[in-house]
């Protein structure tokens, strides 16, 4: 019988701290999972050493019928790689599924996702599930209780992208919960005054996606920096989170009247809500570190944002 071909797709990798060897297996994972005609994109954010190794191993390791651009963008801010992907580099005519650099996707996850994608009509995008780390088990049931968009591994429909395109709109600079953004305007259907908050609608899970990255040993001395490091950065992310809700909820803002950064976003907000604002930083040292950090922070140039094709 005719075996079904599966659709072609823009894969695009984010990368920045990434060793060598892990892009590099991702990326061979990723070209033996998508389909023949499919596109990969690798964007490199803030480290130009890594975009060139990139570019030299892919230009000796691509097989047939796959094509592969390496991007060097010197700012490193994944939500402005990702401004840059959806405005400048996507081609218009395809699904595309967003990678992080040290994802080794899974053959059965490209067509898992596609499938999702097809069968939902009102679908915007869609996720896969995390099945490695400490707290996937409990990432995996609240995102199968109240929806969610996971990073890691997700895909936005080329009719989504067309439309963020066409009504400009970006993520702000700065911002550290990049994903849980993505995953908010695409709940609201892209349309936050017209649609109530749907993620099962416009999001729905693809259960049976999945991704392999490698664990993290605790005990690892890097490890336990990077620990540190993200509980900081989480401690941002409790305060954009609220910023965002105030912007999206209460003022009723579309996605394309954000305030383009992470300062001018959480100093509307703390502006208005100045006792719900000050509650929030005193929860902790960290609380009140991450909003010097978002206070002093001051966008990337123009020129660094741009993401130049190697």
């Amino acid at each position: 019988g005719d075996r079904q071909v599966d659709t072609p797709v823009n894969l695009v990798v984010f990368a920045s701290r990434e060793s060598f060897i892990t892009i590099t297996n991702t990326l061979s994972c990723a070209l033996r999972a998508i389909p023949e005609g499919s596109r990969v994109d690798v964007l490199i954010n803030g480290n130009k050493e890594l975009a060139y190794q990139t570019y030299n191993w892919a230009t000796r390791n691509m097989p047939e019928n796959r094509q592969l651009n390496t991007w060097n963008i010197p700012a490193g801010d994944k939500g402005n790689a990702w401004n840059q992907h959806i405005h400048k580099i996507w081609k218009g005519d395809m699904d595309v599924i967003y990678i992080d650099g040290y994802v080794r996707v899974t053959k059965a996850a490209i067509s898992a996702i596609s499938k999702t994608l097809a069968i939902n009509a009102p679908s915007l995008g869609t996720s896969g599930l995390p099945t490695i780390g400490p707290s996937a088990g409990k990432l995996r049931y609240r995102m199968q209780t109240e929806g969610g968009f996971h990073g890691n591994l997700c895909s936005i429909k080329s009719v989504a992208l067309e439309q963020m395109r066409n009504r400009n709109i970006r993520i702000p600079l700065g911002i550290y919960r990049v994903d849980g953004l993505m995953g908010a305007f695409l709940s609201f259907g892209l349309n936050n005054t017209l649609h109530t908050w749907d993620p099962f609608r416009f999001v729905p899970l693809t259960t049976d996606a999945s991704w392999v990255c490698d664990e993290k040993k605790w005990y690892h001395f890097r490890n336990i920096i990077a620990w540190k490091n993200r509980r900081d950065r989480q401690a941002r992310g409790d305060i954009e989170n609220a910023a965002i809700k105030y912007h999206l909820t209460e003022l009723k803002c579309l996605p394309e009247a954000l305030p383009e950064n992470i300062s001018k976003l959480v100093s509307t907000w703390s502006n208005s809500r100045p006792s719900e604002a000050l509650t929030l930083i005193n929860r902790s040292s960290r609380h009140r570190a991450a909003m010097a950090y978002i206070n002093n922070y001051v966008s990337p140039t123009p020129s660094a944002c741009t993401a130049d094709r190697i």
